[in-house]
Formats: C-alpha cells, sequence, structure tokens
C-alpha cells in the first residue's frame, strides 16, 4: 500500500499544480507535513485525532477528516475569508456549554461554518429547541446531511435539524434566543458583518444570544462590536449580548 501511494506521487503533484499552480501546491504539501509531524510528535495531538476517530466510529459517521478550501467547490466570494475544515472536540465543546449556562430547551443552537456537523450532532445530546447548521462549501454540507441521517444515539435530545447551504454572512438571523457556535471558520470580512447582522437583529427583536466562539483569533472583534465576554480565554471566549449579561447580573445571588 505505502507502495503504490509513492508511485502515485508523481500523478497527484501534477494534478494538484494544474488545479492548485506550484505555490498552492507546496502550501498544501507543507500543510500537510506539518500536520502529519504534530500528530506524530505530540502525545496531546494524537490523543485527540484518536478520539475524533472513536467518535466516528462509535457513531457511524465520518466527522473527523480535516479539509482545505482549496479542495473544495465554493462559489461565494467569501472563500478568500475562510478557514479550512477542522471538528470540534467533545470535551471542550460540552465544558463550554456548560461554561455558558444555557438553558438549552429556552435557545436554539447555530453553527456558523457548521463543516461536516460535528458541532450540530452534539448539539443533538441536548434538548435544543433546534439545531440549524450553516455552511458555504457543497460538500461539507452534503457530508453533513448525510452524517445526521447516519447519527444514531440512544441518548440524542434534539432531533430537529436545518442544515443550509450558505454563506454565513447572508444568515437571516433568527428572532429566537440563540446560541451561535463559531469555530473560527472565518476571518474579519465576514465576522464583522455577522456581528453586524446578530446587533441589528437584537435591536428589532430584544433577546438572549450567547456566542461560543472558539479557536478566537478575532475575540477583540467580537468585544468590540458590543458583545459583553462572560469568560474568555486563549483559544476560546463565551459572549452575551449585553442587554442578557445585565439582567444576569441582576438576578444574580
Amino acid at each position: 500500500m505505502i507502495i503504490d501511494k509513492l508511485l502515485g506521487l508523481p500523478g497527484r503533484f501534477g494534478k494538484s499544480v494544474g488545479r492548485r499552480g506550484v505555490m498552492g501546491t507546496l502550501d498544501l504539501i507543507n500543510w500537510k507535513i506539518g500536520n502529519l509531524l504534530a500528530n506524530w510528535l505530540s502525545p496531546s495531538r494524537y490523543r485527540a485525532r484518536r478520539l475524533d476517530r472513536e467518535f466516528d466510529a462509535r457513531f457511524g459517521v465520518e466527522t473527523h477528516e480535516r479539509v482545505l478550501l482549496s479542495d473544495l467547490q465554493i462559489e461565494s466570494g467569501n472563500r478568500v475569508h475562510g478557514n479550512k475544515y477542522g471538528p470540534s472536540k467533545p470535551v471542550e465543546f460540552y465544558k463550554l456549554l456548560e461554561r455558558a449556562k444555557v438553558k438549552y430547551e429556552d435557545f436554539i443552537f447555530v453553527d456558523l461554518g457548521s463543516g461536516k456537523g460535528r458541532a450540530l450532532l452534539m448539539a443533538s445530546e441536548l434538548p435544543f429547541k433546534r439545531i440549524v447548521g450553516v455552511e458555504f462549501a457543497i460538500e461539507l454540507h452534503q457530508a453533513a446531511r448525510e452524517n445526521v441521517g447516519k447519527y444514531r444515539s440512544p441518548s440524542q435530545r434534539c432531533g430537529d435539524f436545518e442544515l443550509l447551504h450558505l454563506d454565513a454572512a447572508a444568515y437571516s438571523i433568527p428572532n429566537e434566543n440563540t446560541v451561535f457556535y463559531i469555530y473560527n471558520p472565518f476571518h474579519e470580512e465576514v465576522m464583522e458583518k455577522v456581528l453586524a447582522n446578530i446587533r441589528q437583529s437584537l435591536a428589532e427583536h430584544p433577546r438572549e444570544v450567547i456566542i461560543i466562539y472558539c479557536d478566537a483569533a478575532l475575540r477583540d472583534l467580537v468585544s468590540r462590536s458590543g458583545f459583553v465576554g462572560v469568560e474568555v480565554a486563549k483559544w476560546h471566549a463565551i459572549y452575551r449580548n449585553e442587554g442578557a449579561a445585565k439582567l444576569e447580573t441582576a438576578h444574580a445571588p
């Protein structure tokens, strides 16, 4: 098998150059080599990858394989402002929701940049009113649909899924209490538009909004946009809209 892969490298390299150009192909090779070394040399990364595969095997889905946007069909002009797909970690995911103190029955869950749907599946283990995935890459959107259809869990508590093949910047914000889950899927240009849409929706329909932001490269932008940081750490941040945060403080013991 290894020999077959090595013999096939020249052909794959040529196809990649034709699709991405020489520099794009070299960037891809560097990324794959760096990712491979990190997974082999770091015990924590190796364990994380093992747990990712175990999640998929347990529930009969495929969500753990990472994907570069350059390998996907994306019609949106915002593809240049997007990041590669990678799965959320179950332990971290549930810890963040617990820290956010979400009353699940009163909220819908919206994953902006939902990829293959790992976070949607994990959210379905909680009694949310509804679960929404927004993804602009058709291949990832289709993968999420397949995974939702395959997912089998006796402890699943929400089966109301809405999967949208849509750019997050064009998503119409629902007028309900909402948990927005954002795992660093896009750059500042898209994040600014998303936050502006949420602010406008809150101005028209005041309610509770929680933003759970992982790999939070743009956390300063979220803070400047009028959202209150409930917990802001190096790799993640939890925010509420200002009115909801004040209300929570007023009712605190």
